[in-house]
């Protein structure tokens, strides 16, 4: 066991080979009863010790115990084998992980995926162990999420707004921080905020809202360039077509919405259901563009990128239709050259290949998920305010069992798919950790640089400099350079494949670089 004093009160937690461990850490009151669908309030101090040796609920949402069919392969078997925790509104904790001596440390604020919808902060990729023997405290946060987090009504407004309950989690989630993390021996002016995926979308969010900036984000599934705010107006509509999805009046009282079971507010399957952020005095843009364009995210360092089986290509390509396609984005020329090199591969596959590096419509997971995009917020920041931005792609596809082949586990078929990276970035992965993979000698390898990289990154803003020795450089992104991480780590100066002609086509598509020096 051991114990740290909070600006609240002492907690004690758990004492574990190279770290200690903070589990269920509170940095909110329990958004219930009148609470719910109100900004988060400061904890309550206490007296005593409180003991934080045992996860909390994670937020409420549709995969609980009683209920995993929100779930699909290859997530059921590689991150959730053993079950999901609990459900509840009580939920506003964090994890901290840290490492034994005072420091101080560099702080990586961590925000599980999962859209805005589900998942949790303590699933077993997120394993801390490996960044904290790096020297790094690892906060995990969970805030609100789905209707709890973002249902957005008039009747629930509050000086004119409403929704982005879980934003603000996330805004005091980093005042918490700040204010405590040196108890821990964390360093409160080396912050990093990141997430993958949804984890994507409140990380850059917690950016672009945060009055006091993080010096560094960490991006995993892309940069979310085209996410977009809906209004209050359009949050509203939508927030009253779920009402009438339950079965509820659109006027009832904010009093009569927080007295309901939380179950009755449940309802996955309403097309309403989905959680967003929403254009407020938080985030007053049209979207993550937009704050951009406005300096937001001037003089953060960024470190993103995405994998190789991300992006979406369209079905039944042919050699004509594939041929046709690309001709269409990058020309006759360029698209022939292109085909000659990718000529291994089925018309199907080439698609979907280069559908990743950029060859792709402006739709579907596209709008987050294509390299040449994120090579493009990469040369844009550094236009902006000169701040480096380092871009990846994770192409190694994770070994599977003779079993997987023709199910949808099969890997020729799923190749690195979408969270498939983060048993590497955490190198959470072990032997018979998740049980359904044979880790072969060069995924751990690939696992220690990886991490070894966001360590680096986390500790000086530079992936190449830390606790971490890189064998292979990191270039940053300023030219449009990126690193490709797989069994074997290579560094592209360029992207392949007629470059020129895949940005200048990803930036009209996109809309990307509308404002010239």
């Amino acid at each position: 066991m051991c114990m740290v004093k909070t600006k609240y009160g002492q907690i004690r937690g758990l004492d574990r080979d190279s770290m200690r461990l903070f589990c269920g850490v509170p940095y909110a009151q329990p958004p219930v009863g009148e609470l719910r669908f109100r900004a988060p309030r400061e904890p309550l101090p206490w007296k005593g010790v409180l003991d934080c040796t045992k996860h909390k609920p994670a937020a409420m949402q549709h995969v609980c115990p009683e209920d995993i069919s929100g779930l699909s392969e290859p997530y059921i078997t590689d991150f959730f084998f053993d079950g999901v925790p609990e459900c509840s509104e009580d939920s506003l904790y964090l994890t901290i992980a840290a490492p034994k001596d005072d420091g101080p440390h560099p702080v990586y604020i961590w925000h599980h995926g999962g859209g805005l919808n589900a998942g949790f902060a303590y699933e077993h990729e997120f394993n801390p162990r490996a960044f904290v023997e790096n020297g790094v405290v690892v906060v995990s946060v969970t805030q609100r999420l789905n209707v709890f987090g973002f249902l957005a009504l008039p009747q629930l407004a509050e000086e004119g707004e409403s929704g982005n309950w879980g934003l603000m989690d996330e805004l005091l989630a980093l005042k918490w921080v700040k204010e405590n993390i040196a108890f821990f021996g964390g360093d409160p002016e080396r912050i990093t905020v990141g997430g993958q995926s949804g984890g994507t979308t409140k990380a850059i969010c917690l950016a672009i809202a945060a009055r006091e900036k993080p010096q560094r984000l960490i991006l995993e599934s892309g940069v979310k360039w085209r996410t977009r705010f809906p209004s209050q107006e359009e949050a509203w509509a939508r927030g009253k077509a779920y009402l009438r999805d339950l079965g509820l009046p659109e006027d009832i009282t904010a009093q009569e919405l927080r007295a309901l079971p939380a179950a009755r507010l449940m309802d996955p399957s309403s097309p309403h259901y989905s959680g967003a952020m929403v254009r407020s005095s938080l985030l007053p843009f049209d979207g993550v563009q937009e704050a951009f364009d406005a300096g937001e995210l001037d003089g953060i360092s960024v470190l993103a990128g995405l994998n190789l089986g991300e992006a979406s290509a369209p079905d039944g390509m042919d050699e004509t239709a594939l041929l046709t396609f690309w001709s269409e984005c990058i020309g006759a020329e360029n698209a022939a050259d292109v085909r000659r090199r990718l000529s291994h591969l089925d018309p199907g596959d080439a698609a979907r290949y280069m559908a990743v590096m950029g060859l792709c419509r402006d739709s579907g997971v596209n709008q987050s998920r294509n390299l040449a995009l994120v090579r493009l917020f990469a040369m844009e920041a550094h236009r902006r305010s000169a701040a480096p931005v380092y871009v990846y792609l994770f192409s190694r596809t994770p070994p599977g069992i003779d079993a997987d082949k023709g199910t949808e586990r099969d890997p020729d078929v799923l190749w690195a798919w979408h969270a498939g990276e983060l048993w590497y970035a955490f190198a959470s992965l072990d032997d018979g950790m998740p049980p359904c993979r044979p880790w072969q000698p060069e995924d751990f390898a690939l696992a220690q640089a990886m991490n070894g990289y966001f360590s680096n990154f986390i500790t000086t803003g530079d992936p190449n400099s830390g606790p971490y020795a890189p064998d292979i450089a990191w270039p940053c992104g300023a030219g449009g350079a990126y690193l490709r991480l797989d069994a074997s780590i290579a560094a592209f100066a360029a992207g392949e494949y007629a470059d020129a002609a895949l940005l200048d086509y990803t930036r009209r598509e996109f809309r990307i670089g509308i404002h010239k020096e």
